[in-house]
């Protein structure tokens, strides 16, 4: 498979950037767009801060080599920790190079800030700034004490917005966030993310359907409804504002007695996100996020060292990190540090 045709990039490797909160369903999207392009015979890469984060499905991935997990339909993942631009242009370097590149930014992340960057790299061809908001708790969170600067920054940069979870919003609900975002980021065209966006359809265009970005002002808060703008300082990262242990497990689960101890609201998980195995060698993928959990069969059918293990994120102002570390013990994990 080469990167030609419709699929070919004379100006370079374009680089859509998706920014979002914890748990706004930027795997989920990752994963479904890396099948379109095996589906489509498209040969792209994604790049994230840390494999632990994102979750490729194992069925996607054929080998692993230092920071670069092959997928398959002649696709990689690469971390690329704190270097985005040593990364982009490692990428450049393949042969052959791939046409598109999806840099998913961490949870705190203001995806603007990382898109500028990827556009320093040679060879590139910046496309669209994606951002995933859950339709469930966008407009929560935005109100948040901790959060709530954040992901309103996030808002403001991003070029296209994409909705996620409206399959589980109602009616109403989903024309309430609408509505809000319409007013707290006028400048992004707006998505149902169940709708089957493509991200690789809008980049040939999108220079000629983005809108200015919203100035940057030395206000806050709602002004007689107008969307909330910002001083232009650094924002917090995600190590001020985060804590993240993680934990490997070698042995499998009672996966009800794991479900019922994250849902313990005295560890003060915003996130958790796991592959554990039960007696029966089945793997569960489980899912913490924006108080939701969700437990799903894996479609690997086996055990795997690098698959069995639990990720928990949390505020740090509310991270109780002695009754994770319990938690983890309790099952049979052992810590592998602080994630990232």
């Amino acid at each position: 498979m080469s990167a030609t045709g419709a699929d070919s990039a004379p100006g370079g490797m374009k680089v859509t950037v998706i920014g979002g909160y914890l748990g706004a369903g930027k795997t989920t999207l990752v994963n479904r767009w890396l099948r379109q392009a095996q589906a489509q015979g498209r040969r792209i890469a994604v790049l994230v801060n840390d494999f632990g984060e994102i979750g490729i499905d194992a069925d996607l991935i054929l080998a692993q080599s230092d920071d670069v997990l092959e997928l398959a339909g002649g696709c990689v993942c690469c971390s690329f920790g704190s270097d985005l631009m040593a990364a982009l242009l490692r990428l450049a370097e393949r042969n052959p190079a791939p046409a598109h590149v999806l840099i998913e930014t961490s949870g705190v992340a203001l995806p603007g800030a990382v898109a500028r960057s990827a556009k320093l790299a040679p060879g590139v061809s910046l496309g669209e700034v994606l951002l995933a908001v859950d339709a469930l708790s966008v407009i929560e969170r935005a109100k948040d004490r901790y959060v709530g600067d954040t992901i309103s920054r996030q808002l403001g940069q991003a070029d296209r917005i994409l909705i996620t979870r409206d399959d589980l919003a109602t009616a109403e609900r989903l024309a309430q966030v609408r509505e809000w975002l319409a007013g707290t980021a006028p400048q992004a065209q707006l998505e149902l993310a169940g709708s089957g966006f493509d991200p690789f359809a809008v980049v040939a265009d999108q220079a000629a359907t983005r809108r200015p970005a919203r100035p940057l002002a030395p206000s806050g808060g709602l002004v007689r409804g107008r969307p909330r703008r910002y001083a232009s300082m650094a924002p917090p990262r995600a190590e001020q504002l985060f804590e993240s242990l993680s934990a490997r497990f070698d042995r499998p689960v009672d996966i009800n007695d794991v479900l019922r101890s994250v849902l313990d609201p005295a560890l003060g998980l915003e996130r958790a996100n796991g592959i554990l195995s039960d007696a029966q060698g089945q793997l569960w993928v489980i899912q913490l996020a924006g108080g939701r959990l969700s437990l799903t069969a894996h479609e690997y059918g086996g055990r795997d060292p690098h698959l069995d293990r639990l990720v928990c994120i949390g505020l740090r102002a509310r991270f109780n990190r002695d009754a994770v570390l319990a938690m983890f013990e309790r099952h049979g994990g052992e810590p592998i540090g602080q994630a990232r």
